[in-house]
């Protein structure tokens, strides 16, 4: 009872007590009833809806599966906008073969994969060398391979090594853009989970979901992304709260906005549930597992219910990869051909 009676004075928040973190049904279906209920209200308006999430957590990153899953049998066309870099190809080309794609070259590979289901199968192929979520996200994929989703990436891209502590790739011509529309900003060196770093990924990934939207003209656009950047963290200081995915999509009145919170004690981000009475929230709480999950529990996690294709991760692994590098090849080498005409004249000559 404490936390529901801190949230009275929040305006237009439902909150979803989860007794068994295993079963996500109950916290899905009150999403997608409060979504069917937007869409009665504003039919004609286009809705967003922010998923907030805990990346290390499984039932938090496998939600917006089931939320889809309902929607769909809704005949809503939905869409789903993952915080993954956009240029995903010149990451996978590096990780995979340790060559740095060039931005004609990343162009061209993200034009020839306008699904990104290659990209996808790259991400899968690669999962091993990402963070503790590559096992829970490398699943999550294969089933939207599966069940055929509407899907893009809308992150900004960023710079990993040993000299680098994760800044944004201001080399991309999209970040660039973004930072220099900005400012207060420095231009070079801007980590990714610093105050600046979250508010520019912010506005990159609500251009991005934008776009998104308007190619696919989906009725439900879930945008799953880590929950500082659904309403910042103005208790913390270290995502400002008026550069938040909610701020910025609820000021833009095209928008029919739900977000979406998820949080496993009676006080974490309760001071980030916006108080705006325009603002439509959902808070989840009691939907964790364990902070660093393992293939058991994700078993466990997407065999309880039916929505889910579970896979032998290792083969669809390798099946991933050779279809990923077959891609690689084959454009890169349609684009070389391209640009340099004479030269594969003079190859085939020989």
């Amino acid at each position: 009872m404490a936390i529901q009676n801190t949230l009275n004075h929040y305006a237009d928040t439902d909150v979803v007590f989860v007794d068994d973190p295993y079963d996500l049904i109950a916290p899905a279906c009150t999403i997608h009833d409060r979504i069917l209920a937007m869409k009665r209200e504003r039919p004609h308006q286009k809705i967003v809806v922010l998923m907030g999430e805990y990346h290390d957590q499984p039932s938090q990153v496998l939600l917006p599966n089931i939320v889809q899953h309902l929607c769909n049998s809704s005949h809503l066309k939905t869409g789903i906008a993952l915080e993954v870099p956009h240029n995903f190809h010149n990451i996978l080309t590096k990780c995979l073969y340790n060559y740095n794609l060039d931005t004609d070259q990343t162009s061209y590979l993200n034009e020839q994969d306008p699904s990104q289901n290659m990209a996808r199968k790259g991400l899968i192929s690669n999962h091993k060398n990402m963070t503790f979520r590559g096992e829970i996200l490398a699943h999550r994929l294969l089933h939207l391979l599966n069940h055929p989703a509407t899907f893009a990436f809308v992150d900004l891209p960023f710079l990993i090594g040993k000299r680098i502590n994760d800044i944004l790739d201001i080399s991309d011509p999209y970040t660039k853009q973004i930072l220099e529309s900005m400012p207060v900003f420095q231009k070079e060196g801007v980590k990714i989970n610093s105050k600046d770093g979250l508010t520019a990924r912010n506005y990159g990934m609500f251009g991005l979901t934008k776009q998104f939207q308007e190619r696919t003209q989906a009725d439900v656009t879930l945008v799953q992304t880590g929950q500082l950047h659904v309403h910042g963290s103005a208790h913390r200081g270290i995502a400002d709260p008026n550069h938040s995915l909610s701020k910025i999509f609820n000021d833009q009145k095209e928008w029919n906005v739900l977000s979406i919170s998820q949080t496993d004690s009676q006080t974490d981000s309760l001071s980030d549930i916006p108080q705006q009475k325009d603002h439509k929230s959902i808070l989840i709480h009691g939907s964790f597992i364990s902070p660093y999950t393992d293939t058991k529990e994700v078993i466990r996690l997407m065999q309880l219910k039916n929505i889910f294709h579970f896979a032998d991760l290792k083969s669809e692994t390798r099946a991933a990869k050779r279809t990923y590098k077959k891609f690689v090849n084959q454009n890169l080498k349609e684009l070389h051909r391209q640009k340099n005409p004479g030269f594969f004249k003079r190859l085939f000559a020989a």
